[in-house]
């Protein structure tokens, strides 16, 4: 994982918090997440703001910590998880500010914040793996490059509303069936000739990027 993209993850929290495993390994922490830090030296969390660049007049603004992992929270292996054997769903779902993706378990679903996968996803890894770790009622989504814990991200927990919504969309989906793509070509009007040699129908690329950091 890079650390630019937790860094992003930190300071979309505002939050820090240190941890220290039981091996010594030291994680970054939001609260919803926690990322193993690797090739780094050691640091405090007032360390991290520092290399990140928090200026001293907006440290305030964070919440920021040092703690050890007392509890074994960030063992690498534990009894309760069970590997996730199915892909992820492939699509997301803009919901209350987050967006969300779905991933398929054997007994159902969890839906996971696609801003706190990013730092996983974008990094370079030997084998990706998930797993899922019980709690109570709670679900942990963990994340192992082969057999290393590399990162741990809470589940985001699908309440009435969200239930509803995703089961608004299926039914609306059932209901409009499956257009085949020729058929969808022919209904629509559109001509892919359209334009062509037309020296007035010009077009410029759209600026697709999304700004600087802050």
């Amino acid at each position: 994982m890079k650390f630019n993209d937790i860094a992003r993850v930190c300071r979309a929290k505002k939050c820090v918090v240190i941890m220290t495993d039981s091996d010594g390994e030291q994680w970054i922490s939001v609260g919803v997440a926690a990322y193993k830090l690797g090739g780094l030296p050691r640091m405090t969390a007032e360390d991290f703001l520092n290399l990140i660049g928090v200026a001293e007049n907006k440290k305030n603004g964070w919440y920021r910590a040092d703690r050890t992992d007392e509890q074994g929270i960030l063992k690498n292996d534990r009894p309760e998880e069970v590997e996730v054997t199915a892909d992820m769903a492939g699509m997301t779902v803009e919901y209350n500010g987050y967006i969300l993706t779905p991933i398929y378990l054997s007994d159902g679903m969890v839906w996971v914040d696609t801003t706190l996968l990013a730092p996983v996803l974008r990094g370079k890894l030997n084998y990706l793996r998930f797993f899922i770790r019980y709690s109570g009622d709670s679900r942990t989504l963990v994340v192992k490059d082969g057999l290393v814990m590399i990162a741990m991200i809470g589940e985001v927990l699908m309440k009435e509303e969200l239930y509803q919504r995703v089961k608004t969309l299926w039914t609306q989906c059932m209901m409009q069936g499956i257009v085949e793509e020729e058929d969808a070509d022919e209904d629509s009007g559109y001509d892919p000739d359209y334009g062509e040699g037309d020296e007035d129908c010009e077009t410029e690329p759209a600026d697709a990027g999304h700004g600087g950091e802050d």
